[in-house]
Parts: C-alpha cells; sequence; structure tokens
C-alpha cells in the first residue's frame, strides 16, 4: 500500500489538506453554536479529533483495515458496476465521489471523514455540558473529560460506517435532550443512521416512539395517534431492513439461525469470544467491558486504553444502577422530570446492546460497535449520579 503514500503527496493534496481543515473549523462553530458549546472548547475537540484521524490513516495503512479497502474500491472503480444502495455500498459511493469529483486523496477523504465523527462528538458534549451545570464540582470535571477518551475519537475518526453512525448518535443525542425544539435534528440523526446502518436506525426510531408513548406530556388521543403512525412506519421499514440484515422471512426459526451464524464470524481471530459457551448476562459483560484491565496487559497500548475506557464505563453503570435501585426518591425526582428522554435513552441501549452482544462474536468490533449505543448508556447513568445537593437535577424535558 505504499501508494497512498505517495499519493498523499503533491503540491494539490498538501493545499486541500489545508483548505479542509480550515473549512472543519467553519461546520465546527456552525454545530457549537447549535449545541451551546464554548467556541474555543469545540474547536480543542475538533484538533483532538483530527489527530486520531490522522493517526488512524496511518495506522491502517500500515496495518491494515476497513478504511483502506473502502479508498481502494473507490480508487479502482469497484463500485460502478453495483447499484447505489446502503451501507457499504453506500460510504463506497461516498468515497468514490469524493476522490474522482473533489480529487481527495486517501488523507483528503479521511479529513472529510473526521468531520462526521467531530460532529457527534459535539453532540456529546453538548449533552454533557447540559448535565453538567446539574453537577457537584468533580463530576462536573469529570463530564468535561469524558469527550476526550481516545477510544471514541479513535474509531469514531476513520474512513467507513463507524465515523457517520457516531454522527447520527451525537445528533439523536442531542435531539432526545428536548425533541420539540430539534426535531428535524432526530429526523436527519434517523436518516444518516439509515444510510449506513438501517437495523440501528429502525432502534432509534423504535426508542423514539416508545419513549413518546410514555411521555407524561402526550393526550390519549396523541398516543392511540402515534402508535398508529409507528406501525404503519414499522410495516413500510421492515422489509427494508431485514433485506439489509439478510433476513428471508420474520419468524423465530430464522432469527435464530441468524444469530447462530453471526456468533460463528470472527472467532478465530485472536480478539474472538465463543458465545455460544455464554449465557445471556455474560454475552451482555463481556460485548460492554472487555477488555479488562487485566486482559489488556497482554494487549498492548490500544488494549491498555480500552480497558481504561471500559473500567470507567463499570464505574457509570455500578454508581448509576446503585441509585436506581437503592435511592428510589432520587430515581422518582430525575426519571420523572427526564421521562422522555430517559425512556429513550435506556430504551435504545438495551435493544440495541442486546441484539449487538449475542451477535458479535470478536471483541475488537465490539470496541467500535458497542459507541453506537454507550454514549446513550452514559448519559442516562449520569443522570442519576453525582447531583448537587439542595438543588432541582433537571436536563431539559424533550417531550
Amino acid at each position: 500500500m505504499a501508494f497512498l503514500v505517495e499519493d498523499a503527496g503533491g503540491a494539490y493534496n498538501y493545499i486541500s489538506y489545508f483548505f479542509l481543515f480550515l473549512f472543519g473549523f467553519g461546520v465546527v462553530g456552525y454545530f457549537a453554536n447549535i449545541f451551546k458549546l464554548n467556541l474555543i472548547r469545540a474547536f480543542a475537540i475538533y484538533i483532538w479529533h483530527t489527530f486520531f484521524a490522522i493517526f488512524y490513516g496511518w495506522y491502517t495503512i500500515n496495518f491494515g483495515g476497513d478504511a483502506v479497502q473502502y479508498y481502494l474500491d473507490a480508487y479502482y472503480g469497484e463500485y460502478n458496476d453495483v447499484p447505489l444502495g446502503i451501507g457499504t455500498v453506500g460510504v463506497t459511493y461516498l468515497v468514490g465521489f469524493l476522490h474522482v469529483y473533489l480529487n481527495l486523496s486517501f488523507f483528503g477523504v479521511c479529513l472529510v471523514f473526521n468531520l462526521f465523527g467531530t460532529i457527534g462528538l459535539l453532540g456529546f458534549d453538548g449533552c454533557l455540558t447540559k448535565l453538567a451545570q446539574y453537577k457537584t464540582p468533580f463530576f462536573k470535571l469529570l463530564l468535561s473529560l469524558i469527550i476526550f477518551l481516545p477510544s471514541i475519537s479513535f474509531w469514531s475518526a476513520g474512513i467507513g460506517k463507524d465515523s457517520i453512525s457516531f454522527m447520527a448518535i451525537g445528533l439523536c443525542l442531542y435531539a432526545s435532550m428536548n425533541v420539540s425544539k430539534h426535531f428535524s435534528m432526530l429526523v436527519w440523526s434517523i436518516l444518516i443512521m439509515l444510510f449506513v446502518r438501517p437495523h440501528i436506525a429502525a432502534i432509534m426510531f423504535f426508542s423514539f416512539a416508545v419513549a413518546y408513548l410514555f411521555s407524561n406530556k402526550v393526550s390519549t388521543k396523541a398516543r392511540a395517534i402515534g402508535l398508529s403512525a409507528m406501525a404503519l412506519t414499522s410495516l413500510i421499514l421492515a422489509p427494508f431492513v431485514y433485506n439489509y440484515i439478510g433476513f428471508e422471512a420474520f419468524d423465530l426459526e430464522t432469527m435464530q439461525e441468524y444469530v447462530e451464524v453471526r456468533q460463528g464470524y470472527n472467532t478465530n481471530d485472536a480478539t474472538g469470544v465463543n458465545l455460544s459457551d455464554m449465557n445471556f448476562a455474560q454475552q451482555l459483560t463481556s460485548y460492554l467491558f472487555r477488555p479488562s484491565l487485566f486482559e489488556a496487559l497482554s494487549m498492548g497500548i490500544f488494549g491498555l486504553v480500552a480497558a481504561f475506557d471500559n473500567t470507567l464505563l463499570i464505574f457509570f453503570f455500578i454508581a448509576g444502577s446503585f441509585n436506581l435501585l437503592f435511592r428510589p426518591r432520587l430515581r422518582k425526582l430525575n426519571y420523572s422530570k427526564n421521562l422522555f428522554s430517559s425512556s429513550f435513552l435506556i430504551t435504545h441501549s438495551l435493544v440495541t446492546w442486546t441484539i449487538l452482544a449475542i451477535t458479535t462474536a470478536n471483541v475488537g468490533i465490539a470496541l467500535r460497535q458497542k459507541w453506537m449505543f454507550v454514549p446513550m448508556l452514559m448519559i442516562f447513568f449520569l443522570i442519576f449520579i453525582g447531583e448537587k445537593k439542595k438543588k432541582s437535577n433537571q436536563v431539559s424535558n424533550g417531550s
């Protein structure tokens, strides 16, 4: 893949890198205003994320990865005989457009996808900033640093579906804090996710429908209308999603066969796991919290970084679960004031977590795909921990 490095040189490419990077500041400034973020902080997040985009590009050139394959398929026109579609095909078409019509090199395309991931990161940070105003000084500091976890930026910085899906998650997450104000953002987030991962888009839609139906500000008539609309939309989307996943029919036997097949993928890799030997609880735990610090000692720097992130996740999970189970007054106060947001966050997290946990037999794949729900899970638990005493804790109600 030496030609990718050679292709990155030349006066035009260096100029394109410069202007793409400058253009990024304009995009970041626009979204910083939407997400109510401090401009200097937003720029710092952009620069941080851009570092990981460059590193990710270098890493995949030297050690392989999907990003290089997307670019090679576009470079050699492998997608020309394939009809325009979604998922991998759609991303390849997008990379092809950037390469053919804008004449961007591999690293130029990396900088474009870097912007997608940065937008998602800014949306996530917007939610953390909203939460921070109700937290103790320690948790304010913690919330301000979460956005700089290396794993988030690494997996959302490269060419591929992950950066686009993370952008959709960031937009969706911010919209969930106040849907009445950011409904168009919600719609765009689902459409963007539909472009790369239709099954996750369907979960996002379902989660918002559940949150709407259980909202304390929705009348019985509105619930009935909403339920009818949800059923109609589900009927329209279902064949589309089934076709993308590969279901020939929607029945229990087909689903069981699909899960069994998926559990056999990538099990022979260095980070493969045997899901068939685990019970459901073990599958959930393995997916979300591996590698642990003990496992990471033999996995190098990447394993250690991932293990540190997972340790933080364990802390949020334990602290949040404790408050939910053993502090009913706090649970009732915070959940009732954030009924719509909380219902969406926990529904999306549990459904996505369950589906991915029982079908992903590789820790490496789990490390990048779990960011399609972990931000939601983090925000959900953070609603219930670290609150200031004698002050009302409330994230803007999304109903």
